[in-house]
């Protein structure tokens, strides 16, 4: 059948991507078709476009879907022809009115959950769905146990906070402000933590002596560890295992590491069968050697200090900038990687339209622009012009 579907040619801007006939055939063995109803959209398809991910062209876009099953392969037999599904997966091209892809990929969406919410929230859900299920201390959460999550607030953090009440768990929640917090809290969080104007390291013993009191553990989950560190300027072990904490999921890929994430266990009985875990949940890759060598050059040399010390550094460093400009309000205080600024709208659709890539996720043309390890000087300086010329524009 001829359908119609989103792909470029080669890497570039928004202005690559064409609206082309394509031609999809049946499903083979182990595949299934599926007529979209919805697709998600994901930052990852940026990287894809651009080229930071590359792809062999042509190429189609888009990691998440949901729609009606219109045929299935040999041998799938979890579908059927009729059937709700969603998915988020490999390989990309749910930009698509109809796709062939991988039946494994594909699971059941309920009647009750529309195909909007099942194609947005999928890689974000089975994000969360690792987290609480997989990563875990030897016997598994329990109800009563209680866990400390970052970003609270986010797409996973929302989901995580409502999973989280659901098995029974206190979960601990952070943002960076008293909106986020109570939006995270109404969500399900049982406290929550405003890390721009509350002492983090008292908080995080207050609510760890608690669950001592109730013979839990407390999990941290330190996707910017390092950044909190580089902004409180703490040693790391005091919002670690000195404020209680048992373990620690420290954040690989947020500072330069190409993949891998380091699960730490300050009590030790909590590891010890941690391995056979990851490794029933498919985690654990077969040259464990080549993901760990990078960690222990970064840690020795404490490089995942040194980066995050420059990504606040580069936050601070475009704040000031951005400053400088009429017009641009600050919707918090910069205290670590992330700038929050809010921009008209039209300013925003301008920027974005010359290439700039950054998060418009809060009402009103709030903005939120995060600096990494290797963010540069001349890269932000551009940035700041761009802005600044945005502005004069509108």
């Amino acid at each position: 059948m001829t359908i119609h579907a989103i792909k470029f040619n080669a890497p570039g801007g928004p202005e690559n991507l064409e609206w082309v006939e394509v031609t999809v055939g049946d499903p083979g063995p182990g595949e299934v078709r599926v007529r979209h109803h919805a697709v998600g959209l994901n930052f990852i398809d940026v990287y894809h476009r651009t080229g930071l991910y590359p792809m062999p062209m042509p190429a189609g876009l888009g990691m998440e879907g949901a729609g009606v099953v219109e045929a299935v392969g040999e041998g799938v037999t979890h579908l059927k022809a009729g059937d709700r599904v969603a998915y988020a997966a490999n390989p990309p091209g749910s930009y698509a009115e109809v796709r062939v892809m991988p039946a494994m990929n594909v699971c059941v969406l309920p009647d009750n959950i529309s195909f909007e919410t099942g194609a947005a929230m999928m890689l974000k859900g089975l994000t969360a769905q690792y987290l609480l299920k997989k990563t875990h201390p030897v016997g598994g959460l329990r109800a009563g146990d209680y866990i400390l999550f970052h970003a609270a607030a986010g797409g996973v953090g929302l989901i995580a906070c409502q999973w989280a009440k659901h098995l029974g768990l206190n979960l601990i929640g952070t943002a960076g402000s008293d909106e986020k917090c109570e939006l995270a809290k109404a969500h399900g969080a049982a406290h929550v933590i405003n890390y721009k104007n509350q002492d983090f390291v008292k908080e995080v013993k207050a609510i760890t002596a608690m669950a001592k009191q109730h013979q839990l553990k407390v999990h941290m989950d330190g996707a910017r560890f390092a950044n909190a560190v580089a902004t409180l300027g703490c040693h790391p072990a005091d919002v670690t295992w000195r404020a209680g904490v048992d373990v620690l999921c420290f954040g690989g890929t947020k500072n330069g590491l190409p993949v891998g994430e380091a699960v730490v266990f300050f009590d030790r009985t909590l590891s010890e069968d941690f391995s056979y875990r990851v490794k029933q949940a498919g985690q654990l890759a077969s040259k464990m050697r080549f993901i760990s060598a990078p960690w222990l050059g970064m840690l020795e040399s404490n490089l995942w200090l040194s980066n995050a010390r420059h990504a606040n550094a580069m936050a601070q460093r475009l704040r000031e900038q951005l400053a400088l400009i009429p017009g641009i309000k600050f919707l918090a205080p910069t205290q670590a990687n992330a700038v929050f600024a809010q921009l008209p709208k039209l300013a925003i659709d301008r920027l974005q339209g010359d290439g700039w890539r950054f998060y418009e996720f809060i009402a009103g043309g709030g903005c939120r622009f995060m600096c990494a390890w290797d963010t540069t000087e001349a890269s932000f300086d551009a940035f700041a012009a761009a802005v600044a010329q945005a502005l004069k524009a509108d």
